[in-house]
């Protein structure tokens, strides 16, 4: 059965949660990962040990990593290279130019890469139109900016419908 064009591939509740073996099984060697709300909190700048541990397993299981930002250079950069990981800022998230270039850094095939973000009107909607495996997972914070709030209202509705139809 086909998913719905909104529907990610897969949903977890947050990125400690996803299945990495999976993901290598399925042939996905890149991942293309958001910052607000999927690694650290909005409006946090401090990475937790737990974040740094995750990434550096990343990197021992052979994932190529990029993180892909709608925020503000400072913010990006300094996270990224506290992870020490390459990163786009200014993302413009869902335009797909982001992802072509973040395709460029891992220097891998759309086909072995997926997305992982906590929004499905940026992460999902462009990790979709660009064509690659798309991950959904919980945001970690409710503090958002305001637009987000009210596009999380129709999130909402979207994922109980894509749960209660089996899709996730």
């Amino acid at each position: 059965m086909k998913k719905p064009f909104f529907c990610p591939n897969s949903y977890y509740s947050s990125i400690y949660d996803i299945d990495l073996e999976n993901l290598i099984s399925l042939g996905i060697k890149g991942l293309i990962i958001d910052l607000d709300n999927t690694i650290i909190p909005h409006k946090i700048f401090i990475v937790s040990e737990e974040v740094s541990s995750w990434f550096k397993n990343l990197k021992e299981m052979g994932f190529n990593v990029c993180v892909l930002s709608n925020n503000q250079a400072y913010k990006v950069k300094k996270i990224s290279d506290k992870l020490q990981v390459p990163f786009i800022y200014n993302a413009i998230k869902p335009l797909t130019w982001s992802f072509r270039k973040a395709i460029k850094m891992l220097g891998l095939d759309k086909r072995n890469v997926a997305i992982i973000g906590d929004q499905i009107f940026t992460d999902v909607l462009g990790g979709k139109l660009f064509g690659i495996f798309t991950i959904l997972v919980k945001p970690m914070n409710p503090h958002e900016h305001w637009w987000t709030r009210k596009l999380r209202i129709i999130e909402r509705k979207l994922l109980r419908k894509f749960i209660s139809e089996g899709n996730l």
